[in-house]
Parts: C-alpha cells; sequence; structure tokens
C-alpha cells in the first residue's frame, strides 16, 4: 500500500502546481544556484525494449525546467517499468509522474507513480532505512490505458510530493539545486503488427539473409538490416519516422518522432532500428547512400579488424556464448563474486548486450549468493598480442555500480596481480568519473599505475579505446588521447612490463562492496549497454580466434541492348522482365535500366 500523501505548498507559490497546462511553482526560466554542486544529467526508464534514456544536462545552463522531447520513452499496457535519474550530489529525492488522464495536470495523489522518499517512505510504502536516496520503486502502467502519448515528468527534490517543486521556506527545491524534466511517454500494444514501408530511390536494405524486409513486422521488435549499395556507394544512414500521427494532441505534446541510425550505429552497411522506434501503424524507413565505399575510421595506418561483436542478434536472445564469449567462474573478487549464467543477466536488445546486475529473484534454487550479475570473457574463444581494441557503450550510473571493460592475460601462472590486468575502463566512485588502469609487478606485492578518475558523460554511449604496442598503452575516449603508460615508466622497465603476451578481452556488470564503488541497492537493476566490441591489428600482430570480414555490394554484369518496354522509361528508373515498374531493384535479379538488360548480383569485398 502506497503511504497516505498529504499535499501541503508553502511559500513562494508563484504558480499553482494544478493550473492547467502542467504549470511550475516556479517561472520555467528559474535558474538554480551551483553552491552545492547538485545537477541532473539524464533520466532513464527500464522496461521490456531496455534502458532509454534521454541526456538533460542541466549542470550547462542551471535550469530548474526542462522538456527534453527528441524522442519519447515507449512502454506498454501491464508493463512494469523502472525509473531513475543520472544525478550529481547527496541528499536529494526522485519523483515520477505520469498525466494518465491527459488533463495538462500531475495529480499527486493519484499520478505520482513512483518516488524514493516521502516523511520516510518510498512510493512502495516501504521505510527507508536513510531518506537520502534516488532509488525508487519499481511501478506497472496500467493494462486498461490506452494507445497513445502522455506527458511524464522527472523530479529531484527533497521530501515533497508537489509535481511543481519544494516551496517550503528554506527548503525550496531551488535552494536544494533541484530539478524538474518532463519528457514524452508513447504507451504502444506490442501485441499489435506495424506496417515497414521503405523509401528512398537507393531503398535496397534487406535483411541479414539477404531476404526482403518484411513489409509487416510485431511492435517493439528491433529490426537488423542490411543495406546493399552499388560498387563505389555506402549506406550512410537510415531515417526512421514513428509514431500516432493520428492521436489527439495536447498541451505542446507531441505524437510523431524521428529515429536516425547514424555514424557508429552504421557499421559495413548493417545496423539495427531499435524496437522503440517500431511504434504505431506506418513505420517509414528511409535509407540514404552516399558515395565512396564503406572505410572504417580505425581502419588506418595499417590495422585492420580481425575480431568483432556487434551484437545483431534478435531481441531477448543471448550473447553469442558459442563463438565469442564464455562466462566467467566466480570467485572472491568483487567484480565476480556475484557472477552468474543467467541469460537474462546478458541479454540482447536494440543491436546491444545489456548486461545486468540485480538482487536475487530466487528462479533459480541452486544459486543462494544475495546478488546475481552479468559478465562475458572472450578466454578460450579469442586472445591476442598488442593491436587496438575499443567498445561503445552506455553506462546507466547509479550509485552503487561497477561495471569494466578490461583485459587480462591468458597465463596467469604468475597469480595476480603480478600477472598483469589492464583496465580500459572502469566506472566505480562518482557519477562523472571513468578510470583507466593497469595492474602489475611494480613491488613486491604487486600494484597499480591509474589515469586517476577522468570527467565523463554517462547520459549517452561513450567509444573507450586502447592501443598496445610493445612499448605503450594508450587509453582514448571518442577518438581522444586521454591517458599514456610507456615501458620507460620509472616503476616498470622492461623486467616488469608484463604486456607482452596473449590477452583477453572481459566486460561485465558487477557492484560495489562498500569500499572503492559503493554498495548495491536492492529497489535498483544495474545495467551496462554495450553495442559493440572491436579488435585490430597490423600485420605480424599475432591471435588466436580472429577472424576475415568482407563486405557485400550490388554489381550489374551481362549487361544487354534491347528495345524500350515503356514509353515512360524516362521516368522510372527500373522494370521487370515483365515489364512492371521498380523504382529501385532491392534484390537480386535481372532488371532492364533504361534499353539495358542487366543482371544484378551481390558480390563481397
Amino acid at each position: 500500500m502506497k503511504p497516505v500523501i498529504t499535499l501541503i505548498t508553502l511559500g513562494l507559490g508563484v504558480f499553482s502546481a494544478f493550473a492547467s497546462p502542467y504549470e511550475l511553482n516556479y517561472p520555467d526560466t528559474q535558474q538554480i544556484p551551483t553552491s552545492k554542486g547538485r545537477s541532473t544529467g539524464s533520466i532513464t526508464l527500464t522496461g521490456k525494449t531496455g534502458s532509454q534514456t534521454l541526456a538533460v544536462d542541466q549542470n550547462a545552463d542551471h535550469l530548474l525546467y526542462h522538456k527534453v522531447f527528441t524522442a519519447p520513452f515507449v512502454v506498454t499496457p501491464g508493463e512494469t517499468v523502472s525509473a531513475s535519474v543520472g544525478y550529481t550530489g547527496n541528499w536529494m529525492n526522485a519523483y515520477v509522474y505520469i498525466d494518465y488522464d491527459n488533463d495538462g495536470v500531475f495529480n499527486p495523489e493519484t499520478e505520482a507513480v513512483t518516488y524514493s522518499n516521502l516523511n520516510g517512505q518510498n512510493s512502495a510504502g516501504e521505510t527507508n532505512a536513510s531518506s537520502n536516496t534516488m532509488a525508487m520503486p519499481s511501478f506497472v502502467i496500467p493494462e486498461d490505458i490506452n494507445t497513445g502519448v502522455y506527458r511524464i515528468r522527472f523530479k529531484v527534490d527533497w521530501n515533497s510530493i508537489d509535481p511543481g517543486g519544494n516551496t517550503t521556506s528554506n527548503n525550496t527545491i531551488i535552494q536544494n539545486e533541484g530539478s524538474i524534466t518532463d519528457a514524452m511517454l508513447m504507451v504502444c500494444n506490442d501485441k499489435e503488427d506495424v506496417t515497414l514501408i521503405v523509401n528512398g530511390e537507393d531503398g535496397r536494405l534487406v535483411q541479414p539473409d539477404k531476404q526482403a524486409l518484411p513489409k509487416t513486422v510485431e511492435a517493439l521488435n528491433s529490426i537488423i538490416f542490411k543495406g546493399l549499395p552499388d560498387i563505389g556507394q555506402h549506406l550512410e544512414s537510415v531515417r526512421v519516422e514513428y509514431g500516432y500521427p493520428e492521436a489527439e494532441v495536447k498541451f505542446d505534446n507531441i505524437s510523431t518522432f524521428t529515429y536516425m541510425v547514424e555514424g557508429a550505429e552504421v557499421f559495413r552497411n548493417e545496423g539495427v532500428i531499435p524496437s522503440y522506434a517500431i511504434v504505431g501503424n506506418n513505420v517509414m524507413v528511409t535509407p540514404v547512400f552516399a558515395d565512396g565505399e564503406f572505410v572504417d575510421p580505425i581502419e588506418k595506418d595499417g590495422y585492420r579488424l580481425v575480431w568483432n561483436d556487434e551484437f545483431n542478434l534478435p531481441d531477448g536472445t543471448s550473447a553469442d556464448m558459442v563463438n565469442n564469449w564464455q562466462t566467467p567462474s566466480r570467485m572472491d573478487a568483487t567484480w565476480r563474486r556475484f557472477v552468474t549464467d543467467r541469460d537474462d543477466l546478458r541479454e540482447i536488445h536494440n543491436g546491444r548486450v545489456v548486461l545486468a546486475a540485480k538482487i536475487n529473484d530466487g528462479a533459480n534454487p541452486d544459486i543462494t549468493s544475495e546478488w546475481i550479475t552479468g559478465a562475458l570473457e572472450s578466454a578460450t574463444k579469442f586472445n591476442y598480442t598488442y593491436g587496438y581494441t575499443e567498445a561503445r557503450l552506455h553506462c546507466h550510473y547509479v550509485a552503487g555500480t561497477f561495471p569494466a571493460y578490461w583485459m587480462m592475460p591468458e597465463d596467469q601462472s604468475a597469480g595476480w596481480p603480478l600477472c598483469g590486468e589492464i583496465d580500459i575502463w572502469e566506472a566505480a566512485d562518482g557519477p562523472k568519473r571513468s578510470w583507466h588502469t593497469i595492474h602489475g609487478p611494480w613491488n613486491r606485492n604487486g600494484g597499480s599505475i591509474s589515469s586517476g578518475a577522468l570527467p565523463i558523460d554517462y547520459s549517452k554511449p561513450i567509444v573507450y579505446g586502447l592501443e598496445w604496442t610493445p612499448d605503450y598503452l594508450e587509453w582514448f575516449i571518442d577518438g581522444e588521447s586521454v591517458y599514456k603508460v610507456e615501458k620507460s615508466h620509472d616503476r616498470i622497465g622492461d623486467e616488469r612490463w608484463v604486456f607482452d603476451k596473449p590477452f583477453f578481452i572481459r566486460i561485465n556488470q558487477s557492484i560495489g562492496d562498500g569500499s572503492w564503488a559503493g554498495k548495491g541497492n536492492p529497489l535498483v537493476v544495474y545495467t551496462t549497454e554495450f553495442d559493440y566490441v572491436r579488435v585490430y591489428q597490423k600485420e605480424g600482430q599475432q591471435n588466436e580466434g580472429g577472424k576475415t570480414y568482407s563486405i557485400d555490394y550490388f554489381e550489374q554484369t551481362n549487361i544487354e541492348n534491347i528495345e524500350s518496354v515503356s514509353e515512360n522509361s524516362d521516368a522510372v528508373s527500373y522494370f521487370d522482365l515483365q515489364g512492371r515498374a521498380v523504382k529501385n531493384p532491392k534484390l537480386a535479379g535481372v532488371y532492364i535500366e533504361r534499353n539495358n538488360k542487366q543482371t544484378r548480383k551481390f558480390v563481397s569485398r
């Protein structure tokens, strides 16, 4: 049972929280002080489509109020959802409201869907051991809610259910440097079918097996696609338009949205349309092909891709445990004390593997640990000596999280840490800090050399990279060098440089033990999403388990001069052999272009 809510608004009261539409207790241009160093960086909803995060960046403008309408959170009726706020600072609480009746007002008695603290209790009626918490209980979207668009509000405040912000004298949301952020919530029936319409003059998008994309797809299921450009071109981006254009729109809400698959989301002419963009009666997909064949930006200076995992598998499947990964064994070390061989802790969503850590749900009676956590390693599948590796990942930072992307040697006979360890990235002791470290025999019992905490923005995916040579290790964030350790370091030297042997890759999501990383909160499901992991090497550098790669293109051959089959041939690019107009040939086959018959086939390079 939820605690009884009594709303008392004192102090300024300039605006009424019950006025319409969505008004605040302060002007929407109100700035907050910065002396306490508190700020909101992102808001997140996590459900069956995975974690959806929207950037806020309150620290950039110091405004109390933000509207983030670039994309909606997508949920389904009856779904259990959890919410979190990417937040810097202490001594605050979090609140979430949904305007279920679409009347332009957040009713705190019926539409405060979850909160971390109100007079010592959270929204589930649980007494807080400490009221200074941002962790909110999960909540359920009503079964009888209509599909469409709703307003959702995230508030960071202190012990106040008022959706317009605390106005209590000497304890206002302004004085406490809180925040209010409004976003769109799109409710979709995941049992409905969606019509997929592919547009564009170069609309050659197919499935990974090169079959045509289906005309009808299930809602909220991601689509893995392959672009098939002509030789001399590459797939640059895919524009996806989705939503409910027919829905009644109120109070400057938005019912249709655009999602762009571009940049790092398109690799070797392949990519994924995320499940939360497969929403509405019709989804319009427009690929854009550009001149110039695909060029991997890392494949330069002699580097070539030798091993990778793009995690482009159907939603709900596990990571590739046959070819690429295995589960690390459980040991007493902090990061691996709860490692569990469960597929739902390493599950694919939207072309990313979501590694999770959560309180033990008791689903496996043989697992008796307090927590269960997900981890993958390439040991026995792939290792390498020297090269460049990078991963694009999104850490959904909540206090207590302890994820990492790192490497260990195949030969650990010297024991840890004397055998060596390379930490490409870790998050542990703060919401805007990343760590980059090596461990080795720097003294009798081992030691570490570290970058220290570097500033980072966890509201978005980030690319972390490491170049490893016989003489140095160099770390990169989004392509920029941030740290370097050379063999000539005064604590290392030739005799203590242990980075000259095969290493394998680990990625994991754990929780802290209360020392460096804080203890985990049982209300939180901790997640980090890995979009890809790749390894590049130069000629002569060694690996075990490496692969050879090619890219598919269209090529036209067997061109014959024949009579025109249509008076409109100047207006239509292609015809099939039955004389029917074809806007563009999406599959291999025989077509007529102007007065030429051409056979189009796939070739690999």
